[in-house]
């Protein structure tokens, strides 16, 4: 399902899928100088300054470029003129507009400005209706996001974190007022094993039930294999029940209490449909089939 058809007001959407932040560095290959960062159609230059370190702390690069799309809202950050040899000559990132993330046009001006580069992190976001029901607490209790694990956020009530900057994937999730939908952002960094490499391979990134999905307990399943240990095994049935204010609070409390892969009683919810639905149709909007079609309509409106 192309993005246009997301568009329709026929279709329900309670979930869409928006590319909001891209990463990328240059060259690809070695340490040659790329010199300037160089112009993209459609984009302005808002500032370009010098980067201000605090006291003790040696800076990475020495400037910073911003520019700004005033028709989409899209913004890119370039830093340049490294600090240290080991560097790339440019690190890049795009940030898209709220309402609308990054926009295969915007991009392919991107990545032909700037040539053959490197992606180094990619941002999902997933936004939810309020009709859906996806909030902070149903995340809480039936969100799976692999092996990440949750951060505690004290200072921010609101939000809930998964894994660091350090790991494969960061997630986020919290009410975005800009859009009057729940988010749930996935960051992809340069460890993520399927993170494309170029912006073109974008549709290819892979985002399945191993790295997000709606899961639910099979109580059931679970108290039949609990019953097997008498008395004890009751105790825990009910003591898990207590605890289920989260996913991973409730499979902590299985684990130390003896039961081995407590995955296994985790089912895939029918809810969980709306992620498959949403990240299949951005994935087709990005595939080189829909991308092309969209050049030759926009060919024949201009020969007409």
């Amino acid at each position: 399902m192309p993005q246009q058809e997301l568009a329709d007001p026929k279709l329900k959407n309670d979930c869409v899928v928006r590319l909001d932040r891209l990463r990328f560095v240059l060259p690809r290959d070695g340490f040659s100088s790329v010199g300037k960062p160089p112009a993209v159609p459609g984009f302005r230059i808002v500032a370009d300054t010098f980067v201000r370190t605090p006291k003790g702390k040696r800076p990475m690069y020495r400037r910073v470029r911003r520019m700004e799309n005033p028709l989409t809202g899209t913004k890119i950050q370039i830093q340049y003129s490294r600090a240290h040899g080991f560097l790339k000559d440019l690190r890049v990132t795009v940030i898209g507009h709220d309402s609308t993330g990054i926009q295969w046009p915007e991009l392919e001006k991107v990545g032909d400005a700037f040539g053959d580069f490197l992606v180094r992190m990619v941002e999902i976001a997933f936004d939810f209706s309020r009709e859906s029901g996806v909030d902070l607490d149903f995340v809480r209790r039936h969100g799976k996001f692999g092996k990440s694990r949750s951060i505690p956020m004290k200072m921010y009530p609101g939000y809930l974190r998964f894994g660091t900057r350090k790991s494969p994937k960061m997630i986020r999730c919290y009410w975005k007022e800009e859009v009057k939908a729940f988010r749930v952002e996935l960051e992809f960094h340069s460890s993520f094993p399927t993170l494309p490499q170029t912006d073109c391979l974008l549709y290819l990134l892979s985002v399945d039930n191993q790295e997000f999905s709606f899961v639910r307990v099979d109580w059931k399943t679970l108290d039949v294999y609990l019953n097997k240990k008498g008395t004890r095994g009751k105790e825990i049935a009910a003591e898990a029940r207590a605890r289920y204010t989260s996913l991973q609070r409730l499979l902590r409390y299985l684990r130390k209490s003896g039961v081995n892969n407590p995955h296994r009683f985790l089912r895939v919810m029918k809810k969980d449909e709306l992620i498959r639905r949403a990240i299949d149709a951005w994935c087709r909007s990005m595939s080189p089939g829909i991308r092309n079609r969209k050049v030759e309509v926009e060919d024949e409106g201009t020969e007409n």
